[in-house]
C-alpha cells in the first residue's frame, strides 16, 4: 500500500499519550497512529453496518428478498445432500 504524508493538528496531551504508548508497544509513533486510525475506521464501519441492518430489518421488500434467498438455498442444500447420499 502506498504511503502518503499527512499533517494534523492534535491536542498536545493526546500527542504525548500517543508517544508514550508508541514508545512502549509499537515500532514508531507513525505505526501507532496508523493502527489507531485503522481501528477507528473499522469501528465506524461496523457501527454504520449495524445501523443499516436495523433499518433493513424494517423494510418489507428487503425481508421478502431474504426469505426468497433462504428458500432457494434450502432447496440447493437438499439437492446437495441427495447427491452425497
Amino acid at each position: 500500500m502506498a504511503k502518503k504524508r499527512a499533517t494534523f493538528n492534535i491536542d498536545e496531551v493526546l500527542l504525548e499519550q500517543a508517544k508514550g504508548i508508541a514508545k512502549e508497544n509499537y515500532k514508531s509513533l507513525n505505526k501507532f497512529i496508523e493502527q489507531a486510525i485503522k481501528k477507528a475506521i473499522y469501528i465506524e464501519q461496523q457501527r454504520i453496518y449495524e445501523q443499516e441492518m436495523k433499518e433493513a430489518a424494517k423494510d418489507e421488500l428487503y425481508l421478502q428478498d431474504i426469505k426468497e434467498i433462504a428458500n432457494d438455498f434450502a432447496r440447493l442444500d437438499v439437492e446437495s445432500l441427495e447427491c452425497i447420499e
